[in-house]
């Protein structure tokens, strides 16, 4: 049965079988016609020959408006309205006719069965037809030009026919990273080079106002190079702006974001890439492993679990950003004006074809990491106040705890001086430091989603540039 349903779903795709069918069925609807005018007008006692001539004539007119309406909204599915359309129909309808009687007439003379140059004419005619109404009539350059833009974008071809590049950006974002830069830059510029297919390329850094010599050294890779791209930020805007809004500069066909500092090795360039090009819209760097402190990286595993657990999306586990966007992700990127941005959250939260690549991360190959304690409590409390409500949870489960307590601890004090034992102070004391206790730990959290909100609303710029270089 599948088999019957997938041949029957070729045949209707196939804009020629519609063709044949829509002919067939006008042939019959137009004859029928013909033939039942042809008979009422005898019955009402005309004469034959004007009986003929008019259910002929009505057959024709009817056969063209059915023929007409089928191949615009059934082979050809043509949406657009035009009178002049319908001139060039009944021009090439009137043409078919005329071809068709000039055959008829012409072979009756050389063969002398009808069924054989009748047959002859049909063939002829048809295929005229079938040309003039899709060429002429219906207009199909437009389903010319869709499937051209398509096998230009699958096969890299402009519209000139014209081979072009897909061009991939790499967005690097850097602070204090003078030791690293130009070996990463020369180690991308290596794995491109490699890559199974040719990849036009640009390598853009964005300096989050570095206090070393990482500037002077890229304001001369920049000299150097033409592939390689600078951003100096005015400040240091923080681990969350300076590269999301470095993504947003980059316009090539896909964005590659990687740390500065070789811990993600620019190794895994082609497994990013080989997803891409299955057709994941965004590749999420995923680490397995990791050469950092094994007290940190478990740390940072109860933080994943958690966060994940509570969250409202499904938010990747040790997916810290790095990894592969497809211009597509990223144009909506430009269109959110997210001014407290957290991509590891808005990777999810979009819904794009998605797909991991794991990778062993490295130790830093120079310098000092820039992260601390301070940093680290700031991301997890960003991806805990803008994609889960766990903290409210929290709070309303000690809240309830403390209410339980208190009401219990004021009924035993009631019972205790009943009894005859002072035990006011202590109720007093116990109540005020329950309730004190809790204040300040809502005001803590409300104070957490207070400034995100206060973020949101003040519309700040992301990032504030210096100037820029090689961005031409």
């Amino acid at each position: 049965m599948s088999k019957f349903k997938s041949f029957i779903s070729k045949l209707y795709h196939d804009q020629r079988i519609r063709f044949l069918f829509v002919g067939a069925l006008n042939t019959a609807v137009g004859y029928g016609v013909d033939a039942g005018f042809t008979a009422l007008f005898l019955k009402l006692g005309i004469s034959t020959a004007v009986a003929i001539a008019a259910g002929g004539a009505i057959g024709t007119v009817i056969g063209t408006i059915h023929s007409y309406l089928w191949n615009k909204f059934f082979t050809f599915q043509s949406k657009k309205k035009s009178f002049w359309e319908i001139v060039r129909f009944v021009l090439v309808y009137a043409v078919q006719y005329g071809i068709s009687f000039g055959m008829n007439l012409g072979l009756s003379k050389v063969i002398s069965n009808p069924w054989i140059y009748k047959l002859i004419t049909i063939c002829v005619t048809t295929v005229i037809s079938w040309f003039g109404h899709k060429y002429f009539s219906f207009r199909q350059k437009k389903e010319k030009v869709e499937v051209k833009q398509t096998l230009c974008a699958l096969a890299q071809y402009d519209s000139e026919g014209k081979a072009i590049m897909r061009k991939i950006s790499f967005l690097i974002p850097c602070y204090n990273e003078e030791g690293n830069v130009k070996p990463l830059s020369e180690a991308i510029t290596e794995q491109v080079k490699n890559l199974s297919n040719e990849y036009d390329y640009e390598i853009v850094f964005i300096d989050n106002c570095s206090s070393d010599k990482t500037r002077e050294i890229l304001e001369e890779m920049c000299a150097e190079d033409k592939h390689i791209k600078a951003i100096f930020n005015a400040r240091n805007y923080g681990q969350f702006n300076s590269p999301y809004y470095g993504v947003l500069q980059c316009y090539g066909d896909c964005v590659i974001t990687m740390c500065a500092d070789f811990q993600d090795p620019p190794e895994m360039i082609p497994d990013l890439v080989a997803e891409w090009e299955k057709g994941y819209k965004v590749v999420c760097a995923v680490k397995n492993k990791s050469a950092e402190n094994k007290l940190v990286r478990l740390f940072r595993t109860i933080y994943y679990k958690m966060i994940r657990k509570h969250s409202e999306v499904e938010l990747i586990e040790h997916f810290t950003g790095t990894g592969l966007y497809d211009k597509e992700f990223v144009d909506v990127l430009r269109g959110l004006d997210e001014p407290a941005p957290f991509m590891r959250g808005l990777v999810a939260e979009l819904g794009f074809k998605m797909t991991t690549v794991k990778y062993k991360q490295a130790k830093r190959r120079s310098g000092k990491t820039s992260n601390n304690f301070g940093r680290l409590y700031d991301a997890a409390w960003q991806s805990f106040t803008q994609y889960t409500k766990f903290p409210f949870r929290v709070i309303m489960t000690i809240g309830i705890m403390l209410f339980i307590l208190s009401v219990g601890g004021i009924t035993c004090s009631v019972v205790f001086g009943v009894l005859g034992k002072d035990v006011l102070i202590y109720a007093l004391i116990s109540c005020m430091c329950f309730l004190s206790s809790l204040t300040f730990i809502f005001m803590s959290i409300l104070g957490e989603y207070i400034l995100n909100l206060k973020t949101k609303v003040n519309h700040r710029p992301l990032v504030v540039e210096e100037r820029r270089i090689n961005f031409d």
